[in-house]
């Protein structure tokens, strides 16, 4: 017979989930088992397998083609000041009077699994916030001929030839090194 189920009901007569979630409330929201219960049936598995470590999760090789580059804002109720990450700009969300904070991210597709993440003061525009989260995804990867997919401002003609000079001169800049980038 198994030992888990043996192992809850001895934890149960003990009143461990009662203890627990005494000492530990959950949030308003949470709904279903109890966070005492929840516990429970986690020790249960930890004691049943007699093993705690962490288990390493198989190495894969990601060999990404494609990478999503996206930015949006965060707007509220802050107090704006000179050198502070919330400050008056071009609101997406039609909110000219609340101070926001931009945010780019760079995630493989189809993945979704971020690369890059740049959380930058409110009132620049977004045309000029794609090119540094570009180059750190290419710096990171090291790997040219990778497609970046964005939204209309990453399509503007000004941003793609900042991006096509700052491209050119890395791919000179390998050359000179004797690397390919790849």
């Amino acid at each position: 017979m198994d030992d888990v189920p043996l192992l809850l009901a001895h934890m149960q007569r003990l009143g461990l989930p009662t203890i627990l979630d005494a000492h530990f409330p959950t949030h308003r929201n949470h709904q279903g088992l109890s966070l005492g219960f929840l516990c429970l049936v986690w020790l249960a598995h930890i004691l049943s397998r007699a093993d705690h470590r962490l288990n390493r999760v198989r190495p894969t090789d990601l060999t990404p083609t494609t990478l999503r580059v996206d930015g949006t804002t965060a707007s509220g109720y802050w107090e704006v000041t000179a050198d502070g990450l919330f400050q008056v700009g071009h609101s997406k969300d039609h909110r000219p009077d609340q101070p926001q904070l931009k945010v780019m991210l760079a995630t493989l597709d189809p993945l979704g699994l971020p690369v890059a993440l740049d959380v930058l003061p409110g009132q620049r525009s977004d045309g000029r916030l794609y090119l540094p989260s570009i180059v750190r995804v290419r710096t990171s990867l090291a790997r040219s001929g990778l497609l970046y997919v964005g939204d209309s401002t990453l399509g503007a003609q000004g941003t793609r030839a900042h991006l096509h000079h700052i491209l050119t001169s890395w791919e000179l800049a390998a050359s000179l090194a004797g690397c390919t980038g790849e």
